[in-house]
């Protein structure tokens, strides 16, 4: 059986997943069951973006393919672009698709599709692709193959940390023409060795300074340096800062937007995924800040730190707002929800967004490819911590970036790993 050619039935959180999953097996063979295709049209008008828009994105990678044929072949439809073969399959008897709408049964008719789909073609090996650790089960105990969809999957040895180690003299760092000859530094990556960091930056060793003025930040240890030179650079446009809560990564960001502001920037854009931890509050009421405000707070407790809020010191007596406040309703800072940002050309702005971890490669590509000519995209997050149950530490969007990224004279990464918030905040990130 296992040298027969494979017959992937992708479900539909595989394509809830990865829209572009089609793609994934050039030269294959691929088979989507009808029931996904009506589970795919409900999801289109889910309230949670993070779900609608990829299945409306996988729907339209479905109709693309009537360009190369009908829907209805039973010899499927070939994409001669990747010589992928697709089936579009189940739902022979109206009285099925009946049942499927009329009651939760779309597994178990996914599932039958597959059982069909292997009596179908005998000459190939039908494989249930599926995120749904029990549909596999079922897949298994009904004789079919069984694969968890990983093809977007990144491994762990390739998500770069950012810097590398040099064991020799520290003073060597700062020999001009030095190089260093463990491995190839990729541009914009550090080389530290105890307290002196240097960066490939154009084809040389460049020194990492130790002050960052006007910053309201004073760099705590060697990895905040790092990420202070990459977010204080104009001409490393995408920062991608991991790291366990605590290590610094979000003040950071804003601190060094606040001290470029006016300056390099016009303006500082604010995001971050709306995805609840655990049971969420509802619908929450008010106008679009209001309702964000509950997923801001983290931003706002930084930038309590960083600027002051002692109004009468700043000559502004009388004055009930912060002074952070005031550079929102002077539009020098605004919050921007994820899932309006589709469309739009943001230039000369520093974009920070944070928890990307809580969203996928394709949301993640659609935030950095709005950015415009001036622009800087931060993006900042902990991979241990996924909120998202589409999600894991290796397919989301914040893994997916720093390494997609890595190698690019205009894109730098770090990889935080001491947390400076508190003894309790590092015990809980590191243990619990």
């Amino acid at each position: 059986m296992e040298n027969k050619a494979r017959l992937h039935v992708l479900d539909t959180s595989v394509l809830v997943h990865d829209p572009e999953a089609l793609n994934n097996y050039p030269g294959g063979h691929v088979a989507i069951p009808l029931f996904v295709v009506m589970e795919l049209d409900d999801l289109k008008t889910s309230p949670r973006h993070e779900v609608a828009t990829p299945a409306r994105i996988a729907s339209r990678k479905i109709v693309e393919l009537q360009q190369y044929g009908s829907l209805n072949n039973p010899k499927g439809v070939t994409n001669p672009h990747n010589g992928t073969t697709v089936y579009i399959i189940g739902g022979e008897s109206f009285s099925s698709l009946k049942d499927s709408a009329s009651s939760r049964k779309m597994d178990l008719l996914i599932l039958g599709s597959a059982l069909e789909l292997q009596k179908r073609f005998e000459n190939f090996r039908v494989v249930m692709v599926s995120r749904d650790v029990n549909l596999r089960i079922l897949a298994d105990s009904q004789g079919l193959g069984t694969d968890a969809y990983e093809l977007d999957r990144v491994q762990e040895s390739d998500i770069p940390r950012g810097w590398a180690t040099y064991d020799g003299d520290p003073s060597d760092l700062l020999v001009e023409g030095f190089t260093f000859t463990g491995k190839n530094l990729a541009p914009n990556e550090f080389l530290r060795c105890e307290d002196h960091i240097v960066r490939m930056k154009k084809d040389k060793l460049s020194p990492v300074a130790k002050t960052f003025r006007n910053t309201g930040i004073t760099p705590r240890n060697t990895e905040q340096r790092m990420a202070m030179d990459l977010l204080m650079d104009p001409s490393v446009n995408l920062v991608t800062l991991l790291g366990i809560s605590g290590t610094g990564k979000t003040i950071s960001a804003l601190g060094a937007a606040l001290a470029q502001l006016d300056k390099t920037y016009d303006r500082i854009i604010l995001s971050k995924p709306v995805v609840a931890m655990g049971k969420d509050l509802g619908y929450l009421p008010g106008d679009q800040g209001e309702k964000l405000a509950p997923w801001m707070l983290s931003f706002q407790d930084n930038l309590d730190q960083l600027i002051s809020t002692d109004n009468d010191n700043q000559g502004r007596k009388g004055s009930k707002e912060k002074t952070w406040e005031q550079l929102f309703h002077a539009k020098k800072m605004e919050m921007q929800p994820l899932h309006s940002i589709r469309g739009r050309s943001i230039s000369r702005a520093f974009i920070i967004v944070d928890e990307v971890q809580n969203i996928s490669p394709h949301e993640v590509k659609t935030v950095v490819s709005r950015a415009a000519m001036g622009t800087k995209v931060v993006l900042c997050g902990d991979p241990d911590q996924i909120d998202d149950s589409y999600l894991d530490k290796f397919t989301n969007g914040l893994v997916h970036a720093a390494t997609a990224s890595y190698g690019s004279p205009i894109a730098g990464t770090v990889t935080l790993t001491e947390g400076v918030r508190s003894p309790l905040a590092e015990l809980a990130a590191t243990r619990f």
